[in-house]
């Protein structure tokens, strides 16, 4: 009898093991839930999991001739395009000799951001070059349709939509960057630009970024008016390179922009996280640190345990504070599972 209890036990185990891998694995559910309502991906999709979106490259197994993006709603599974077959036709066939496609959504899921990049050669024999510019497109998901379009002459990467929909930032750099760059680490063609969808109007809220920005990302405040950016220090040797940290106070001139450089242990900056005060909290490899809304008065907030790290995912702000997990493993054993403790910080205010 106990024989048969440990047999159930071990296949009731096993089942929810099973279940839980695939509810973590978003994407092959939403592959499987794409072909049974008809739709092809392409194996040159770009897709992801945010609150229960999925944006491909994918088709119509019967009507449409190519791929293009496509939005499903996981909640509703509905399939929506975010470009009409003829638009994007259009846009594929514009003198490109290869295409990619890198979206974007907002929190709410109301605006999609497209980058349609584009490769093709100029010139002749010693003269030909290798020419990379973008196509941007901003579809609303509420008005089921583009509401900004922009052929750009620069090329476009890691797009950002504002909580409300409103404002489009990324890194941009020259059109002949993938030439001339030769792995320079002291090429500063990059810069931020920030777009008003709603004015179309532009600004350039860092004109001069070297290669390779740390993985920190564009952060928005929840309220749209502030972003956070990192860029890196231009000058120095590469191991030695601070990290500037830029604050924009949405809507206010370029010229206005604020930044801290950060050196040591916190140029290694992986979050940042807006805090309900207006300060930041700035969580690297080694350290959470604090700074005023001004960029001023850094404050290390905490450090791990040694042979401590932080599970950057699970850094939150909320009601409590500051609540995140570090993890630690054994050193002896290679292959020991991470071992998680759960810390909370209390903040000021909070």
């Amino acid at each position: 009898m106990r024989l048969k209890q440990w047999y159930a036990y071990v296949a009731w185990m096993f089942f929810v093991a099973t279940g839980l891998c695939a509810a973590r694995d978003f994407t092959s559910e939403c592959h499987d839930r794409v072909q049974k309502l008809g739709y092809w991906v392409s194996r040159a999709e770009n897709g992801y999991s945010k609150e229960g979106l999925f944006l491909f490259m994918g088709k119509e197994q019967r009507s449409a001739r190519s791929y293009r993006p496509l939005y499903l709603d996981y909640k509703t599974s509905r399939v929506l395009d975010l470009i009409p077959e003829e638009e994007f036709g259009r846009i594929r066939d514009w003198e490109a000799e290869g295409i990619e496609v890198e979206l974007s959504a907002d929190p709410k899921r109301e605006a999609v951001a497209i980058n349609v990049e584009c490769y093709r050669f100029v010139g002749e024999g010693k003269d030909k070059k290798q020419i990379c510019t973008s196509i941007i497109l901003v579809y609303s998901l509420p008005e089921k349709k583009v509401v900004f379009r922009e052929d750009s002459d620069r090329y476009w990467s890691e797009l950002s939509i504002s909580p409300d929909g409103r404002y489009l930032c990324g890194y941009t750099h020259p059109s002949n960057f993938a030439i001339e760059r030769d792995w320079n680490e002291n090429l500063t063609g990059y810069q931020v630009e920030a777009v008003d969808l709603k004015s179309g109007q532009k600004q350039i809220l860092a004109p001069e970024c070297p290669l390779f920005p740390p993985s920190a990302g564009f952060c928005w405040s929840d309220d749209s008016k502030e972003l956070a950016f990192p860029q890196l220090a231009s000058s120095g040797p590469s191991t030695l390179r601070g990290t500037i940290l830029k604050k924009w106070n949405v809507g206010d001139s370029s010229r206005n922009v604020k930044e801290i450089l950060l050196e040591g242990d916190r140029r290694s900056l992986a979050k940042v996280i807006f805090l309900p005060d207006r300060s930041l909290a700035l969580i690297t490899a080694r350290q959470i640190l604090t700074l005023d809304s001004d960029l001023r008065n850094p404050k290390t907030l905490f450090v791990p345990e040694k042979d401590n790290w932080f599970d950057f995912d699970s850094v939150q702000c909320g009601p409590s504070g500051l609540s995140l997990q570090t993890w630690t493993r054994d050193k002896a054993n290679p292959n020991a599972e991470r071992t998680f403790k759960k810390v909370t910080l209390p903040l000021p205010g909070i």
